[in-house]
């Protein structure tokens, strides 16, 4: 999966709505409101999650190997990757958060990496 940080993630605009995202990827599997109010429209291998003002907040995805610009991270190096690239990740709750790369992770539902919006980041940092 290729990720540009707050912008992209693949062919999917990270400032889509709900609409948007329907006319690109169809409809989904299903969808549900989880624990903390977010709406997530389930693509099997990409779960998107909504504010309810109607942002995408973040997308999970299934990732073996991520990419970010020219390079190519396996998820099983992505922990040490992101702690010797962005000196303003943290650990929450079990995850890794890089605000640099857009992107919260737990090493230990491999391969799961969630990208986050602006908006999603501050989330994280905030709870």
């Amino acid at each position: 999966m290729r990720i540009e940080p707050f912008s992209k993630l693949d062919d999917v605009s990270l400032n889509a709505t709900r609409d948007d995202l329907s006319r690109l990827l169809g409809a989904p599997l299903g969808t549900k409101v989880n624990r903390i109010g977010l709406e997530e429209f389930d693509y099997r291998d990409r779960i998107f999650r909504f504010e309810p003002s109607g942002f995408l907040s973040e997308v999970t995805i299934k990732a073996e190997r991520v990419e970010f610009d020219q390079v190519s991270v396996q998820f099983t190096a992505l922990s040490g990757f992101i702690f010797s690239n962005d000196p303003q990740s943290f650990e929450k709750h079990g995850f890794i958060v890089s605000p640099a790369y857009g992107v919260a992770f737990d090493p230990e539902h491999h391969p799961w990496v969630t990208v986050l919006t602006r908006g999603g980041l501050d989330g994280w940092t905030k709870h």
